[in-house]
This record gives structure tokens, sequence and C-alpha cells, in this order.
């Protein structure tokens, strides 16, 4: 827990609205996330934080479109609710952020992932990095029918 408490302790000490949040406090914060990540990684426990901890590496398979889309779900859907509470604000645009990543990554970039798998099938000639490469229908099938909680023993995540 001295990695939390550290964590929590680098996180506070900025505000985005700070001058050096724009130079090492942009360091700060990948250092208190990367150690909140390896605390994560390395816990073992049960009960709702082992189950919170299977939910994020479940919306792991969809990281890569929710970084892509948050920045438009920031700039072109919350700008327009004219949010003047700060914590409010927080509070609709981490769970809409993800949100909005998961529905663009069903609606763009599987169907995307499926029409490159049919146009550029995997062949047994291929590099060993597209033989390892999960196919769209691999991707969706984790998902849908394992579940979140099962992506995270596969090794997947």
């Amino acid at each position: 827990w001295i990695v939390v408490a550290a964590s929590v302790a680098l996180l506070s000490t900025l505000s985005f609205e700070e001058r050096n949040m724009h130079t090492w406090g942009v360091t700060v914060l990948y250092l208190a996330s990367g150690l909140l990540v390896a605390k994560a990684v390395a816990f073992e426990g049960s009960g709702p934080v082992q189950a919170m901890a299977n939910f994020l590496a479940g919306i792991g398979v969809y990281s890569y479109s929710i970084y892509l889309w948050h920045m438009f779900y920031q700039e072109r859907v919350l700008s327009h609710l004219h949010i003047t509470s700060f914590t409010l604000w927080c509070a609709l645009y981490l769970p809409g952020a993800i949100l909005f990543g998961i529905v663009a990554a069903k609606i763009i970039e599987f169907p995307v992932l499926r029409f490159r798998d049919r146009v550029f099938p995997r062949s047994s000639k291929s590099s060993l990095v597209s033989k390892n490469r999960p196919s769209a229908e691999e991707l969706e099938e984790r998902v849908d029918l394992e579940g979140m909680a099962s992506l995270s023993r596969s090794g997947l995540l």
C-alpha cells in the first residue's frame, strides 16, 4: 500500500491548470500512473478490488479506441454541455469517454479489422507477427463469449 500512497501523493500535488503540469508534471503523472498499474498487476486479492481489476482488464480490448476517441468526446460532445463544475465534468468525462471508445470500437474498429482479415487473410507464409495477430472475429468472440474476466486470465491483456 506504500506504492498506492506514493502514487496518490504524486497525483495530488499538481492541478491541470498549474504551469508545471505542462513540463515536468506530465512525467509525474506517468510515474504515478505506472506505480498504480504495477500495484494492480501484483495484487492477488479477492472481492470487490479483484472484480474491479477484472473489469478494467476487460476494457483493455478497447483501450486503443478509447485513446483515439477520448479527445473527440471531450471537444465535440462534452464541450456542448457547458458544464461549469469540475467535479461534474470529471464524472461525465471518464465514463463517457470509455463508453464512447467502446462504441466506436464496435462500430468502426472491429468492422475495419474484419474487412482487413477478408482482404489480407493470414497465411502460413506470413511473418511471426501476423501469425500471432488475433483476427477481428477472435477479438469479438473473446469479448462477447468468454466475458471480461476471462480476458485477463487468458493472457491477452
